[in-house]
């Protein structure tokens, strides 16, 4: 199945070490993925495995984050509102943290996202984005209050 081989593909990163042959597994699951007529739910139930960290780790940040906001979309059209939330997070931090958009960009996504998993009561994310944005909101010069 396509997850098993995706999940394959991260276990040979965490447990193997090798970010190579994970990255080339996650490759192929990648290419099944967009091809499956179920796209949407596999893009949402793998993006942490095969985007956020697999990319992540051999990939440039700049060519991985514009690709959150798809997976985002993907989620919200599978009905799977607690990984769009950590997709909206995952954008909003790391266009952050890699500078790859304005503090102003970032700061503007991070309202929407606190805003979204408020309204979805999804806590981790919250306190997780919170964290990063009070420290956009310090670097910026900008008060939270």
């Amino acid at each position: 199945s396509i997850v098993g081989l995706a999940t394959a593909g991260f276990s040979v990163f965490i447990f193997a070490k090798d970010i190579q042959l994970a990255s080339q597994i996650g490759k192929v699951s990648e290419s099944l993925v967009e091809e499956s007529p179920n796209k949407h739910a596999l893009r949402s139930r793998l993006c942490h495995e095969l985007v956020g960290t697999l990319k992540m780790v051999t990939e440039p940040w700049q060519s991985v984050v514009p690709l959150f906001p798809e997976l985002y979309s993907s989620a919200m059209l599978a009905g799977d509102v607690e990984n769009a939330t950590i997709c909206r997070g995952s954008y909003c931090a790391a266009s952050f943290w890699s500078g790859v958009s304005s503090l102003s960009s970032v700061s503007k996504h991070f309202v929407r996202g606190v805003q979204e998993a408020t309204k979805y009561q999804h806590n981790t994310v919250l306190y997780w984005m919170m964290a990063s944005f009070n420290a956009l909101l310090y670097l910026s010069g900008t008060t939270n209050g």
